[in-house]
């Protein structure tokens, strides 16, 4: 009842259906036959309007046929190092990484980080995009993780595509397709066994799957170290100056 009671007029103009009770509390003097219908209607109502209003992460996703190259202990197995890139190419495909744009947004970080990269320095917002292709702080490892692959599977790839944007090209290689096209030998062409160490046997072909699940291993928690500093209290930062200044204050004394 408690929730009910707070909840009932939002989401009766949220479906938009304020015909069904004239006032926030006018439901609960209503007979309980005709409570029980009008709550049913209600009820409806707003799944209806949730289902229109797609999320637009999840919409991504479909459209991106990520579903096609699934990462599961079942395709993969279990190996240490290997399970922590997984998982992170997962987060980056239901956009379950938060971004230092979101976390200006969100007031975790200073808000000048909603148009600026806090690991390069770049004028522009850090995303999936941003840390995929363009970071200048990541260049030397993805030079030696991604680069000579990445180069000659994206231009294959989106031959014949005209000024193709930088999403396009990270969905592919994430593992997604476009136009029905996606990377070859992307996903994995042999099954882990536990304990087979790291590397693929021998004469297996090298798959990007490994390739970027190796590079957002080793960049996601190396940022992680750079966002934990900013997200440092100011006031905290301050107190630590005035204290440093009293303390050669005094020494000078």
């Amino acid at each position: 009842m408690r929730w009910l009671r707070t909840q009932i007029g939002r989401h009766r103009r949220r479906a938009g259906m304020p015909h069904l009770v004239f006032d926030d509390d006018g439901w609960e003097r209503l007979p309980p036959k005709q409570m029980a219908q009008s709550l049913i209607q209600l009820v409806w109502a707003r799944e209806k309007v949730l289902k229109a209003n797609v999320n637009p992460t999840f919409t991504k996703y479909v459209g991106s046929a990520f579903v096609k190259n699934r990462l599961t202990s079942m395709t993969t197995g279990s190996v240490p190092m290997l399970n922590q890139g997984l998982s992170l190419i997962v987060r980056a495909r239901a956009g379950a990484i938060w971004w230092a744009f979101k976390l200006a947004l969100t007031r975790k970080i200073h808000a000048r980080y909603r148009t600026a990269c806090p690991c390069c320095g770049a004028s522009e917002p850090e995303n999936l995009d941003h840390v995929m292709l363009r970071c200048a702080k990541w260049n030397d490892l993805r030079v030696i993780m991604l680069e000579g692959w990445m180069t000659d599977s994206l231009t294959r790839c989106l031959d014949g595509v005209e000024n193709p944007t930088d999403t396009i090209k990270t969905i592919l290689l994430l593992g997604g397709e476009h136009n029905g096209r996606s990377i070859r030998r992307w996903p994995f062409h042999w099954r882990l066994e536990p304990n087979a160490g790291e590397n693929p046997p021998p004469g297996a072909p090298e798959c990007g799957c490994l390739r970027v699940a190796a590079y957002l291993a080793t960049v996601i928690p190396a940022r992680a170290a750079i966002i934990r500093a900013l997200r440092t209290p100011v006031g905290a930062a301050g107190r630590a100056d005035v204290t440093n200044s009293s303390e050669s204050q005094s020494s000078d004394e």
